[in-house]
C-alpha cells in the first residue's frame, strides 16, 4: 500500500496544490499585480465584443486569446486559467527532471508552485505564468528531440510577452 502512494506521490502533491490554489483564490480579498492585473483580465474579458483587442500589444495577444474564454466568468475564471497554467508548468517541469532520471522527481512541483514571486503571481490575470508555461513546455519537447513541436512553441513567446523577443 505504501509503495503505490509514493508511486503516485506526484498526482497527489499536484491535486493537493491545485486544490490549495483554487481555495487560496477564492478567499483572497485582493490580488497581486496591481492595475496591470486588471487591465489583461479586461482586455480579455471584452476581447469578444471588441475583436480588436486579440490583437493587442499591451494586452499580449497570445494571453488574450487563450485567457478570453476563462475572463467570461470573470476577474475568478482568468485567476483559475493562470492557476491551472502553472499547475501544468510544474507538471512539465516535473516530467523534465523525472525524464532525466533525477530521483525524487516530486519536490520540482513544489519548488515551481511555492517560489515566493510565482506563488504570488499564480492567482491573477498577469501574464507571466503563460511565458512560464511556453518556456518550460519547449524545453519538455525539446529534451524529448521534437524539434518542430519545440520551435512552434518557443515561436509564440513574443506574443506572450515582450521579453519573448529576447529568447
Amino acid at each position: 500500500m505504501a509503495s503505490q502512494i509514493i508511486k503516485k506521490l506526484h498526482l497527489i502533491i499536484t491535486a493537493a496544490i491545485l486544490i490549495f490554489m483554487v481555495i487560496l483564490a477564492f478567499l483572497s480579498e485582493g490580488y497581486y499585480g496591481g492595475a496591470d492585473n486588471i487591465t489583461h483580465y479586461l482586455i480579455s474579458r471584452y476581447a469578444f465584443e471588441y475583436p480588436s483587442l486579440f490583437l493587442n500589444a499591451w494586452g499580449r495577444p497570445l494571453y488574450t486569446i487563450v485567457s478570453a474564454p476563462f475572463a467570461q466568468f470573470g476577474l475568478m475564471g482568468a485567476k483559475i486559467l493562470n492557476i491551472l497554467l502553472g499547475i501544468l508548468t510544474a507538471w512539465f517541469a516535473f516530467r523534465i527532471v523525472k525524464d532525466s532520471e533525477i530521483r525524487p522527481a516530486w519536490p520540482v512541483l513544489v519548488f515551481v508552485c511555492f517560489t515566493p514571486v510565482y506563488f504570488m503571481m499564480m492567482p491573477t490575470a498577469l501574464t507571466e505564468i503563460l511565458f512560464s508555461f511556453l518556456v518550460v513546455l519547449f524545453i519538455f519537447l525539446f529534451l524529448r528531440k521534437n524539434y518542430i513541436a519545440a520551435a512552434v512553441t518557443i515561436s509564440f513567446l513574443p506574443f506572450a510577452r515582450t521579453e519573448g523577443f529576447v529568447l
